[in-house]
């Protein structure tokens, strides 16, 4: 409707990549008028990297969600919000060698390095004609701002230089 009257609107949409038919329903709405598309906050890029596979030729951006974790209660947080958070990731992110909990400087630390390495896939496994790729910190708590901030240095500049390499 807003498309329709005109209106200098940018319109999105929530993408969450393992719900079935999710590159259909993409497609779908894009055809509708949807311009872009924001990943839940992801912690495996499997379903991420089949999505953008498939969605081939699209030009609906898609912006791929990522937020640091530095305790139990983040997880916790998100796994209430729906993200689908993979089984073994509280023990690599949370625990320690000893079974301890890992200080939260680590766990921001291991969330950051994930995190690269979901995004490193991702433009590692792009199909030949891919949406345009953007990229979300989220903070989820306050006290996560600065983490965020953190996230969002370190992740910027990789972001940076896969695009720039692609082109």
């Amino acid at each position: 409707m807003v498309k329709s009257l005109g209106l200098p609107a940018t319109l999105g949409g929530i993408t969450i990549p393992s719900r079935v038919n999710e590159p259909e329903r993409i497609r779908k709405k894009h055809d509708q008028g949807v311009d872009f598309f924001t990943s839940q906050v992801m912690f495996d890029s499997n379903d991420l990297v089949w999505l953008i596979q498939r969605l081939n030729g699209v030009e609906a951006r898609i912006f791929l969600s990522f937020a640091p974790v530095s305790s139990r209660r983040d997880l916790e947080f998100l796994r209430w919000l729906g993200v689908d958070i993979p089984r073994d990731l509280d023990r690599f992110l949370l625990g320690s060698a000893q079974g301890d909990p890992a200080p939260a400087e680590t766990c921001l630390d291991r969330s950051i390095n994930m995190a690269q390495r979901i995004l490193m896939d991702v433009f590692d496994n792009l199909p030949p004609d891919p949406p345009p790729i953007g990229l979300n910190i989220e903070h989820i708590t306050r006290k996560n701002f600065a983490p965020a901030l953190a996230m969002l240095d370190r992740l910027g500049h990789l972001y940076a230089r896969l695009v720039t390499a692609r082109a």
